[in-house]
């Protein structure tokens, strides 16, 4: 009946229950062919019911109730929580699993409209309201990934330029932001180590593992000593992988997108992820011992195998996919 008019109430005969802004029942009044009576004797509905009266009177016609103005403010912050999910299908059933949780949160100022005669003070002015949504991923084909990103000109580009770099006597590479682009890594004293660019926005990144090289110590008889990496990711390249699939969650770049090649003169591999988000973690004591734990699996079980059993006994985090490339087909899926 407010805030601008109050029309054919002259007609009007009945019971008037008014309640605040947000639902509350502040009491009733009774109105007889138009003139409002306050039974309630509540003080809160006094400015409605003089009102009411006011347009009773024989000149209703030429009087008109005070506007009122938009005259405060709500804040609303609104909390938006969306449950991720992926689907299990065993034989002939199908489950849904839960994988992560999203939260989104903003606050929006809104003009309150304050009733004739009541104070905004008598208002709430702070108001907070959760969202729950739930999605469930779509789960993907790395095989077709990888095959739509080895089409690409710009990847195999630098697939191709980083190929001629084994010979380098310091590993070289890139990483790919989440637009496509590349940004070089930083080359450190160590021929073995690089240093990532400044942030987290990124989807993967290729680099070298670099042919044998003088380590700059001799054998007895004269004969150099030679430095050989291993081509296959190390540990430390475990974790720049498992460390850009932790940032997915606030940098809002798919799953599907992420991965680590790694190219050597023995050849290319990829690593892909397929698993839950949620188990992904980099709290692992990274340093000599994962080293060592892995030099021993390397040399007990070859390149390939060595590697998956680390994997298995050391990071144990299901999921994560090794390929090789020119793409054949995955040499282990977790």
């Amino acid at each position: 009946m407010y805030p601008n008019s109050i029309q054919k109430i002259d007609s009007f005969t009945g019971t008037l229950n008014v309640y605040e802004l947000y639902g509350k029942q502040i009491d009733q009044l009774v109105v007889i062919k138009g003139k409002s009576i306050n039974p309630s004797t509540n003080n809160a509905l006094i400015p409605l019911n003089d009102v009411i009266n006011q347009f009773h009177l024989e000149n209703k016609k030429t009087v008109s109730v005070p506007v009122c103005h938009l005259s405060g403010h709500v804040y609303v912050t609104y909390s938006s929580y969306t449950d991720h999910y992926y689907n299990i299908t065993v034989g002939n059933i199908t489950a849904k699993k839960y994988a992560y949780t999203t939260i989104t949160t903003y606050t929006v100022d809104e003009p309150m409209s304050v009733p004739c005669g009541q104070s905004e003070t008598s208002y709430e002015t702070y108001k907070y309201v959760t969202i729950r949504n739930e999605v469930i991923d779509n789960l993907f084909d790395p095989c077709d990934k990888l095959k739509t990103q080895n089409s690409n000109s710009a990847f195999k580009a630098k697939i191709d330029l980083l190929k001629k770099n084994t010979g380098l006597l310091k590993e070289t590479g890139v990483v790919q932001k989440a637009d496509g682009t590349f940004l070089d890594y930083v080359s450190s004293s160590n021929p073995n180590t690089m240093t990532p660019p400044a942030g987290s926005n990124f989807k993967g990144g290729i680099h070298v593992h670099i042919n044998p090289y003088p380590s700059g110590k001799f054998r007895a008889d004269g004969s150099p000593i030679m430095s050989v990496p291993i081509p296959m990711f190390s540990p430390t390249d475990i974790n720049v992988f498992l460390e850009t699939l932790v940032n997915t969650k606030t940098n809002n770049i798919p799953i599907a997108d992420v991965y680590c090649t790694m190219v050597s003169s023995s050849g290319t591999y990829t690593l892909k992820f397929t698993g839950n988000i949620a188990d992904v973690n980099t709290n692992f004591n990274w340093g000599t011992e994962l080293d060592k734990k892995f030099i021993a699996a390397k040399n007990e079980y070859g390149i390939e195998k060595g590697f998956l059993l680390f994997l298995k006994d050391n990071i144990g985090i299901n999921g994560i996919t090794l390929y090789s490339q020119p793409l054949k087909r995955p040499i282990f899926k977790g």
